[in-house]
């Protein structure tokens, strides 16, 4: 019997995997066209080290006022804050870097998510000579699998948890674009946002789809360093006005401006194997800034 037949669900293959993926980023950059007008912002202070995973170059608040008074970089960190806040709010994400866990199974009831999240974690960070990675996760995906099942959230109309979690992510990235709304009126409005609430119900259902895959996906902005600004690193981004420099060496001397797609990830295989090493299978987009 084929080892992925042991599995309960769908084990998808990387071009499923990449295509699902692609065909979000592209559905928010369409999206991201009704947003790039005035010169007016919404940004907080309090929430401007969220806003700093989108432009690690930025180190205050006022220097957004780059983002307002250009067209461009305005639409590319409309494209970036939206992805972040799928990322954070509708993906369920295990790192190894600083950054750890992050987020709900938000297609989980509450108290389901928590339990799986604290079950899960505990597994995660137990030595791998005691639960390997592909214990770990043939042990996660069986699991969301099941609980997939459990909860009839599987093919079937969102559920009221995935609603209210697609609402709430909905309006963080409003609050920080509408202002931004080419034509302003009402109705144009309520049209992107109904279009935005779309993508999100497909985001969550994309994000289910990887939690069932032996293969440990996961969706993470570039992580910035503690000391210093984030430089270029073509294993895990590219910028597209940059593609045809050959000089590798001095684009890593580049600093990272702007992200506007997070990195896709891969560790292992649907067969169960290959787990010890995590591959970058979609890049970032970013705007780089040459040094002095």
């Amino acid at each position: 019997m084929d080892e992925r037949e042991t599995f309960l669900g769908e084990q998808a293959s990387d071009e499923d995997v990449y295509g699902k993926f692609d065909k979000l980023m592209s559905e928010i950059r369409t999206w991201s066209s009704h947003f790039n007008g005035g010169n007016a912002d919404s940004f907080k202070e309090d929430r401007f080290s969220e806003y700093q995973n989108i432009v690690p170059l930025y180190t205050e608040l006022r220097d957004l006022d780059e983002i307002t008074t250009k067209k461009r970089k305005k639409r590319l960190f409309v494209r970036g804050w939206t992805a972040y806040v799928i990322c954070t709010k509708l993906f369920r994400t295990l790192d190894l870097a600083p950054a750890g866990d992050l987020g709900n199974d938000v297609w989980l009831g509450n108290a389901l998510a928590d339990n799986f999240r604290c079950l899960e974690n505990q597994l995660w960070l137990t030595d791998r000579k005691v639960v390997s990675y592909k214990s770990f996760n043939d042990w996660r995906a069986f699991t969301a699998e099941l609980l997939g099942r459990a909860t009839s959230t599987q093919g079937e109309k969102p559920t009221d948890q995935v609603r209210a979690a697609v609402a709430n992510a909905v309006s963080e990235v409003l609050e920080v674009v509408t202002v931004w709304h080419k034509t302003g009126a009402a109705e144009d409005l309520e049209a992107d946002k109904n279009e935005l609430h779309r993508i999100f119900i497909d985001a969550v259902q994309f994000s289910q789809l990887l939690r069932r895959q032996r293969a440990l996906w996961s969706i993470r902005f570039p992580s910035r360093p503690e000391a210093g600004s984030l430089r270029f690193n073509p294993m895990f981004m590219f910028d597209p006005r940059d593609e045809d420099e050959d000089d590798m060496e001095e684009l890593r001397k580049c600093y990272v401006e702007l992200i506007a797609t997070p990195i896709l990830y891969k560790r292992g295989t649907m067969n169960g194997e290959w787990f010890e090493s995590e591959e970058a299978v979609r890049l970032a987009e970013i705007v780089m800034m040459k040094p002095n």
